[in-house]
């Protein structure tokens, strides 16, 4: 088996080698090393400065009021929106902070909680799952600037 797989190795072919002893057995298989790369990353932060809008993102934002009656208008409010404008609220209403303590960030998911008219708005909905990216650390990180290995 070894001298086997050693010929399998040298020509690049997978070697699968099973033995079986009545109701037990032995599978083995042997591939010469291959690097495997994930390129999507199993969790993203989308950079959406949410944190930190731009100024063209702020007054986009504020062209929308939150406080609109009629319910089909009130559920297509984009969520990065919402997120924006109760973000600014927050901040105003905090002395110019974010959520940062684990109490707060329960308060404003309750804030965008009760914000919600209807059952079937999934704007605010994605709001709140997406809300932890209003929390997220602002700026360019110290391991990209090299600061930090």
């Amino acid at each position: 088996m070894a001298k086997l797989d050693r010929i399998c190795r040298e020509a690049n072919v997978m070697l699968i080698f099973a033995c079986s002893y009545g109701l037990t057995g032995l599978v083995r298989v042997s591939v010469k090393e291959h690097t495997v790369i994930e390129s999507k990353p199993d969790h993203f932060l989308d950079d959406l400065r949410l944190n930190n809008p731009w100024p063209e993102l702020m007054s986009f934002a504020e062209a929308i009021d939150l406080n609109v009656q009629d319910p089909a208008a009130h559920k297509h409010i984009p969520y990065v929106v919402i997120l924006v404008k109760m973000a600014h609220g927050w901040a105003k209403a905090h002395g110019g902070a974010l959520p940062s303590t684990r109490e707060e960030k329960r308060e404003f998911k309750e804030l965008l909680k009760g914000r919600i008219i209807a059952m079937d708005e999934d704007n605010y909905r994605e709001a709140i799952d997406a809300s932890f990216k209003v929390f997220a650390p602002q700026g360019i990180s110290k391991r990209v600037w090299g600061l930090d290995p």
